[in-house]
C-alpha cells in the first residue's frame, strides 16, 4: 500500500549521532505524513483492492467474479436480523445434536442409568435423534443445498475453492460486523441492570428474573454468530446422520455423503480449520472426524502422513463465541523436514460465558486436548500461572485414572508455558525462584493425585507431562522479541495413528466415570479397586471365548467329513458358544457380587456393582458376535483348505 510513499529520516548529521528522542519525533511525524495523504478504506475495499491487483490475468477475473457472485447468491439466504439463524439455515446443530451427544455421555457412564433396560431405552433416543436428523437433511434448505452444490461443483478447481471460501468468509464477517455489536450492547445492557439490583440488595425473586434475562441476551449474542465453521459443523453433521440413523440413504445423496469427507479434508490442507470437538455440545464426532482423516484422495499422499507435527494450542480465555477445537494443516515444505503442521486450538477453557456451566466442560476439554497433542503451549497472561493450576490438576488426575482404566493410552504429552506481556526483558533469569515453586506445586499436586488413585510409583508431574522448568517456560514482552521458537518435532505418526489417537483418549474420557472432579479418597480407592476386579473379570471372560474357538471349536469344526456336515456343526457351535459366554456372564456376575461382599469397602462399593454387572451383560452380545466371526472364519479357512486339496488331487 506504502511501498512509493517514502521520507528519509537523517540519523547523523557531521558524524554526529542525532538524539534519539528527536528521531523518535520526527519518524511519528513523517508517518502521520504519508498516512493523512490516503483515503482511509473499508475492509471491504482494501479486500476488493488487494483481489484486484492479484487479478491481472483475464481467466483470474472471471473466477473472481465468478466466485463471488456464487457467494452472493448463497449468503443471500441469510436473515439480516436474527438470533435464531442457526435454526433456520443449520438445524442440524440444534436441539437432535445436542440431545444426542448428551445421551452419549450418559450411556457411557455406568453411574448415569440403573439397568440395561434403561441403557437400551437412552440408545434408542440416540437413534430417533439421529432418524430426525435425517428427516431434516431430506429435506434440506436452501442455503445448505446450494453451498454443497456450488462447493462439490469446484472441489477440483483448487483456484475457484480457495477464492469461493475466501468470499463467503468476508461476507460472513462483514454480517456480524453489523450485527453482533446490537447484541452486545442488550447483553451489557442487561448486565447492568442486573449489577444495579445486586448494588441496591433487590429482592432475590428480581435478582433471579434479570439472571435468567441475561442468560437468555447471551444465548442470543452467541447464537446470532455465524461463520464458516458452522457450515463445516453442519456438513459433519450431515453425515454423521445419514452413517447412523439406520435407514436407507436416497440415491441422490449417496454421492453426497461419500463427497463431505473429502470436502473438508480439502479445505484442511488449503489451511481453513478442522473442527475436531464441538465447543457447544463439548463433544467429539468421531465418525466424522474419522472419516475426514481417512478420505483416501491425492490430499492426503503428502509428507504429513509420515512425519508430521502435533501442537495442542490451549488458549485459557476464549476467543468470542468461539467454542471448539480446531486443527488446522499449514504447509512447511520449504523447510523440506516436514510438510505439514497440525496444530489444535482449544478455544473455550476457562471462558466467563461459560462460568455457569459445570466443571467438567472445562475438564474435559482440557484433558482432551492435552492428551491429543505432542506439544502443549499454555499461554498465561503475565507472570502468574495460578490461573492454570487448578485446570492441569485435573489433567494430571485424569491421565492417571485414564491409563489406569486402559493401558493403550501412552499418555505423556510436553508442556511449554509461554509468559506473555512480561515486561522485563531478563524475566527469565529473575524468575527462576518463581518457576521453581511453581514446579514444587505441580509435584505436591501429582503426588496427592497419585495416592488418591493409589500408584506408588509417581511421585512427580514429569512423570506424567513432559515439563521441563528450565527449557520448557518462555517470556516474551508483547511483540519486541518476535514468537517463541518452533518447538521441537514430534514423533513419527501416520493418519491411521492419529485417528486411533484421538478414538482411544475422547472414548476414554467418555467411559471415565470421575476423572473429572474429585471425590474423597475413600471413594476412589473403592472404584479403583472394584474396576481392577471387573478388568479381571473382563479378561477372564475374553480369554475363555478366545480359548474355546481355538481349541474346542476348531478342533470340532476340522473332523468334519463333508461341506454339509461343517455347516450344521458350525450352527451348533456358535449356538453352543452363546449358551457358554452367557453362563460365563452369570459367573462373573456372581464373583463380582462375592468380592463386594468380602471387601471392606462395601458400603462404598455398593453404588456401582449393578452399573458394572450391567456392563457385563450388555458385552456379552458383543463376545457372542466376535467368537461367531471367528469361528466362521475359521470354517472358511477349512473350506478353502479343502479346495486346494481337491485341485491338487485332480491335477496328480
Amino acid at each position: 500500500m506504502y511501498e512509493t510513499r517514502t521520507k528519509i529520516n537523517i540519523m547523523t548529521v557531521n558524524g554526529i549521532v542525532r538524539n534519539i528522542s528527536e528521531v523518535k519525533k520526527e519518524m511519528r511525524n513523517n508517518i502521520s505524513e504519508l498516512v493523512s495523504k490516503r483515503s482511509l478504506l473499508s475492509l471491504w475495499q482494501r479486500v476488493q483492492a488487494d483481489v484486484c491487483e492479484e487479478m491481472n490475468l483475464d481467466e483470474n477475473k472471471i473466477v473472481y467474479s465468478a466466485m463471488k457472485e456464487a457467494a452472493d447468491q448463497i449468503t443471500s439466504f441469510i436473515p439480516n436480523m436474527s438470533s435464531s439463524i442457526k435454526a433456520q439455515l443449520l438445524p442440524l446443530q440444534g436441539v437432535p445434536w445436542k440431545e444426542w451427544s448428551q445421551n452419549l455421555k450418559t450411556v457411557n457412564k455406568s453411574s448415569k442409568y440403573k439397568d440395561m433396560q434403561e441403557n437400551g431405552l437412552i440408545r434408542n433416543k440416540m437413534i430417533e435423534a439421529r432418524q430426525s436428523q435425517f428427516h431434516i437433511c431430506e429435506n434440506l434448505g436452501p442455503f445448505m443445498s446450494m453451498f454443497i452444490d456450488k462447493i462439490l461443483q469446484i472441489l477440483p478447481y483448487e483456484k475457484e475453492t480457495k477464492v469461493f471460501v475466501v468470499w463467503l468468509k468476508i461476507f460472513f464477517d462483514e454480517r456480524s460486523q453489523h450485527i453482533l455489536p446490537e447484541y452486545l450492547e442488550r447483553y451489557k445492557s442487561k448486565w447492568q441492570e442486573l449489577k444495579s439490583a445486586q448494588d441496591q440488595n433487590d429482592s432475590k425473586e428480581t435478582i433471579d428474573r434479570l439472571q435468567l434475562q441475561l442468560s437468555e441476551r447471551e444465548y442470543e449474542l452467541a447464537e446470532a454468530s455465524f461463520g464458516f465453521e458452522h457450515l463445516c459443523r453442519e456438513m459433519g453433521q450431515m453425515y454423521e446422520a445419514m452413517m447412523e440413523s439406520n435407514l436407507p440413504t436416497p440415491v441422490k445423496y449417496q454421492t453426497i455423503k461419500s463427497a463431505l469427507p473429502h470436502i473438508s479434508a480439502k479445505l484442511l490442507l488449503m489451511g481453513h480449520p478442522f473442527e475436531v470437538m464441538d465447543g457447544d455440545t463439548a463433544n467429539v464426532p468421531l465418525l466424522w472426524v474419522k472419516a475426514v482423516l481417512k478420505t483416501d484422495t491425492e490430499f492426503w499422499k503428502v509428507d504429513f502422513i509420515e512425519r508430521n507435527v502435533w501442537f495442542a494450542v490451549c488458549c485459557w480465555h476464549r476467543t468470542l463465541h468461539t467454542r471448539c477445537l480446531y486443527a488446522t494443516c499449514t504447509s512447511f515444505r520449504q523447510h523440506k523436514a516436514y510438510d505439514y503442521v497440525l496444530v489444535i486450538d482449544a478455544e473455550g477453557l476457562r471462558a466467563p460465558q461459560l462460568a455457569h456451566a459445570k466443571r467438567s466442560h472445562d475438564n474435559e476439554l482440557a484433558t482432551f486436548v492435552v492428551g491429543l497433542g505432542d506439544v502443549t503451549i499454555v499461554n498465561v497472561k503475565g507472570e502468574n500461572t495460578e490461573e492454570v493450576q487448578d485446570v492441569l490438576q485435573i489433567v494430571v488426575h485424569a491421565f492417571l485414572r485414564l491409563k489406569l482404566a486402559n493401558e493403550r493410552l501412552n499418555l505423556k504429552p510436553k508442556c511449554v508455558f509461554v509468559h506473555q506481556n512480561v515486561s522485563a526483558p531478563d524475566a527469565n533469569e529473575k524468575l527462576t525462584q518463581q518457576r521453581t515453586s511453581f514446579v514444587r506445586t505441580l509435584d505436591t499436586m501429582t503426588l496427592a493425585a497419585a495416592r488418591v488413585l493409589n500408584i506408588a510409583d509417581t511421585n512427580s508431574f514429569r512423570q506424567v507431562i513432559n515439563f521441563d522448568s528450565e527449557t520448557n517456560v518462555w517470556y516474551f514482552s508483547d511483540l519486541w522479541y518476535g514468537d517463541p521458537p518452533m518447538a521441537p518435532r514430534g514423533t513419527y505418526f501416520t493418519i491411521t495413528d492419529t485417528i486411533s489417537r484421538i478414538e482411544d483418549l475422547w472414548n476414554g474420557i467418555l467411559k471415565d466415570d470421575f476423572a473429572f472432579s474429585f471425590r474423597n479418597s475413600l471413594e476412589v480407592k473403592a472404584y479403583s479397586s472394584l474396576e481392577r476386579q471387573c478388568q479381571n473379570l473382563t479378561w477372564i471372560l475374553e480369554k475363555y471365548v478366545v480359548e474355546f474357538v481355538k481349541s474346542e471349536a476348531k478342533s470340532m469344526l476340522i473332523n468334519c467329513l463333508n461341506d454339509h456336515e461343517l455347516e450344521n456343526v458350525f450352527l451348533k457351535i456358535v449356538a453352543q458358544v452363546a449358551s457358554e459366554i452367557e453362563k460365563q456372564v452369570k459367573i462373573s456376575c456372581n464373583e463380582l457380587d462375592s468380592f463386594v461382599e468380602r471387601s471392606t469397602l462395601k458400603d462404598v462399593m455398593l453404588q456401582w456393582t449393578e452399573s458394572k454387572k450391567t456392563s457385563f451383560i450388555l458385552s456379552e452380545r458383543n463376545l457372542v458376535l466376535k467368537a461367531e466371526s471367528n469361528i466362521r472364519n475359521i470354517k472358511e479357512e477349512i473350506k478353502i483348505q479343502r479346495l486346494k486339496s481337491e485341485r491338487r488331487r485332480i491335477t496328480k
